[in-house]
């Protein structure tokens, strides 16, 4: 079974005022290391929100993830392995490990999902608005967090295995909902 990841709204957001790149540029293999600062980028708690603090930060580009030292520790043999890239960051003062997803699987069923697609140019008929996304009943991959890869606007879909949803809950981590995708 596969899991579409989205933010949980029950807990805090990180912000930035001040990526030295967009977040589709983390994206990008090897794409703008030598923009990343020594010390990471910062981030600070939406503080004013008063929600509680999440071991993981989706960001508004959810196949980058940001995560604390605690989750990333919990989670980090699920995706070593794989194309992902790593940056460290900083959010009030403490430690943040961000992650990139890079792998993409092709697997979206277009049959079974409920999507709009834009009318006019451009991008006319590119996916606008994802309302429901299922995988193909066949769809094998060894990976255990990946991206779709079969048009441009899937790429920002993060899908995890059972395997990562089973870590992320048996580790009591915070910050993510899942969302049947099978």
């Amino acid at each position: 079974m596969f899991w579409r990841v989205r933010r949980d709204p029950e807990f805090m957001i990180a912000v930035t005022d001040h990526l030295p790149f967009s977040h589709y540029d983390y994206l990008k293999i090897g794409h703008m290391w030598s923009e990343v600062p020594a010390k990471g980028i910062d981030y600070k708690l939406d503080i004013e929100s008063g929600l509680p603090i999440p071991n993981i930060f989706p960001t508004s580009l959810h196949p980058v993830l940001l995560m604390d030292d605690r989750a990333f520790n919990t989670l980090s043999y699920l995706f070593l392995d794989h194309e992902n890239i790593f940056y460290d960051g900083n959010i009030d003062g403490r430690h943040l490990n961000i992650v990139a997803c890079i792998t993409k699987v092709c697997g979206f069923d277009y049959n079974r999902s409920e999507y709009e697609r834009y009318e006019l140019a451009p991008p006319k008929d590119e996916i606008r608005k994802i309302s429901k996304l299922r995988l193909r009943h066949n769809l094998n991959t060894k990976h255990d967090i990946f991206r779709l890869a079969d048009e441009w606007a899937l790429e920002f879909e993060l899908i995890a295995s059972d395997r990562f949803k089973s870590a992320y809950e048996t580790g009591g981590l915070t910050g993510l909902r899942f969302v049947a995708a099978s």
